[in-house]
């Protein structure tokens, strides 16, 4: 993709804090904006889960999603996750295979928690960037753009049947603009937070569609690839 430009996407915070610093020095108007989010189901490989280890932490992404998850369902508990983690791998083997084994399930229906969220994080592709911006102590000169594509991936689990819910990706496509002749004007794209929103929101959905009413006790875990660097939950997904 072209790469055109000044405005890289490295350079990008910088320019914003350039343009937050230049408000009063030159005058500059940043107005963010929420780019268009789509979720689906994926397919599952279960033969790739033996490679994926299902972890407590980042703690922030988990804590950060169990308060985005309560906020939109009332009815939604939260069951601690180093518990439930003790509850089923008591023999500390945290492949997410020995999760689904049906020798697994008696201690899945006394974990507490109804369903497991698998919580990947939101990865950003390399931007393609296009013209010249520049912020300097003189004003904001030029115009460019820098469009980012987003992506996530969520996997939930029945834990009552031992089995795979849904596997959800989203996606979503988001466009900086910069542009400036003294005074600057930049629209700043929350790919990011997009993505995070659709996905929970999807979460949500899929999880109301099977238990339409009452309470949730979901126990949310994070993911780690084994012996690889690649994104844990698309080693399982299509």
């Amino acid at each position: 993709m072209p790469r055109s430009g000044a405005l890289h996407g490295r350079h990008i915070r910088g320019f914003m804090a350039v343009a937050v610093a230049g408000i009063l020095a030159a005058g500059c108007v940043v107005v963010p904006y929420s780019p268009p989010a789509e979720s689906s189901s994926t397919p599952v490989r279960l033969e790739q889960a033996d490679r994926v280890l299902v972890t407590v932490g980042p703690r922030q992404l988990l804590e950060d999603t169990s308060e985005a998850l309560r906020r939109r369902d009332r009815d939604i508990e939260i069951v601690d996750s180093f518990a439930f983690r003790a509850a089923v791998f008591p023999e500390g083997d945290w492949r997410l295979s020995r999760l689904l084994v049906p020798e697994r399930r008696s201690l899945l229906a006394a974990s507490g928690a109804d369903y497991l969220v698998v919580v990947g994080p939101v990865l950003t592709g390399a931007p393609d960037e296009r013209g010249l911006f520049v912020g300097t102590a003189y004003g904001f000169y030029g115009a460019g753009t820098n469009t980012t594509q987003g992506s996530a991936l969520m996997l939930i689990v029945d834990l009552a049947r031992g089995e795979i819910l849904d596997a959800l990706r989203t996606r979503a496509e988001g466009t900086d603009v910069a542009v400036g002749f003294f005074y600057g004007l930049i629209i700043h794209a929350t790919t990011e937070s997009s993505v995070r929103r659709a996905c929970l929101d999807s979460v949500v959905e899929t999880l109301r569609r099977v238990h339409p009413e009452g309470r949730l006790r979901l126990v949310l875990m994070a993911a780690e690839p084994i012996g690889s660097s690649e994104y844990a939950l698309s080693l399982i997904t299509e």
